[in-house]
């Protein structure tokens, strides 16, 4: 299964005047434009519900900032050392900043880095925020926590015109695997298992029961269900030039992340600078 990060953006947030919120996917609102989050915070909407006291839910935005500035390459070289990358890499440091910048312009729900568990989904759901940044798993909890009338959309994480396009469209997603040990003696019975979610009705079935991407092309939504979010994620997925690995689960050695997030609150609050944060990256890793 696939699992993608993309920005949520809870339509009932904002004031009147800007109800509308950011659009959904190919969706444009009803002036055509949207509000930009000086406007939210300036309606006194937090523009961007963050709970972070887990650490990795603001560290996302680094890894996205980087992949919108440096791209695959850029990551890989930061994490190999190849090609004389580190983590000072030009594109980490800028995302550090910009990262950063979030705290700075007061984008964020206020005690952000004192919430966690549920408390940091729910808040936006409860309307603490106009956008949240997180994963398809948000979806369950919508599910079981927000209003009825909840109306929620996303987008995929901005681009940037002056950067290279070639990493504007990346998008940022883990994939699952499951794996058969080759010294198995059941080995023949897990193919068989696992080749069986290859089939096209039960692919659907984990979809809608999960509420989980599936990989699996061609499988058709169940009527009715054609526009929800899930199934419009999917379209996403299968339309990406590409995807940059989440840092924590599958991008960074052990000791390089366990760095990376003991310093997400400290930078969000300013407490760490980007320049520093990069450095002891480097440092984590050896350099």
């Amino acid at each position: 299964m696939m699992r993608l990060t993309l920005t949520g953006v809870h339509m009932d947030a904002a004031s009147p005047e800007h109800r509308r919120g950011p659009p959904l996917a190919g969706r444009a609102t009803e002036t055509g434009a949207y509000p930009t989050a000086e406007a939210l915070k300036a309606a006194g909407i937090p523009p961007i519900a963050l709970g972070n006291k887990d650490d990795w839910p603001g560290i996302q935005w680094v890894w996205a900032f980087q992949s919108r500035f440096g791209g695959n390459e850029g990551f890989y070289n930061a994490v190999s050392g190849e090609n004389g990358g580190s983590y000072s890499d030009p594109s980490i440091l800028k995302a550090a900043e910009y990262t950063q910048q979030l705290g700075e312009n007061g984008w964020l729900t206020p005690g952000f880095n004192g919430i966690g568990g549920a408390d940091k989904y729910t808040l936006w759901t409860q309307g603490r925020g106009s956008m949240i940044f997180q994963g398809p798993w948000l979806l369950g909890y919508i599910t079981d926590t927000a209003p009825e009338d909840f109306d929620y959309g996303f987008f995929v994480f901005p681009s940037f015109p002056d950067e290279d396009p070639a990493n504007q469209g990346l998008v940022m997603a883990g994939i699952d695997a499951l794996w058969i040990a080759a010294n198995s003696p059941n080995a023949e019975a897990a193919a068989d298992f696992l080749n069986g979610f290859a089939d096209p009705d039960r692919a659907v079935d984990f979809a809608v029961d999960t509420q989980n991407i599936s990989v699996i092309k061609g499988i058709v939504p169940p009527a009715g269900t054609e526009d929800d979010v899930l199934w419009q994620l999917g379209e996403v997925a299968g339309a990406a030039p590409g995807y940059s690995p989440w840092w924590d689960a599958s991008g960074l050695p052990p000791e390089v992340n366990d760095e990376m997030l003991a310093m997400s609150q400290g930078l969000f609050a300013g407490e760490i600078s980007p320049e520093d944060f990069v450095a002891r990256l480097d440092k984590a890793a050896g350099r």
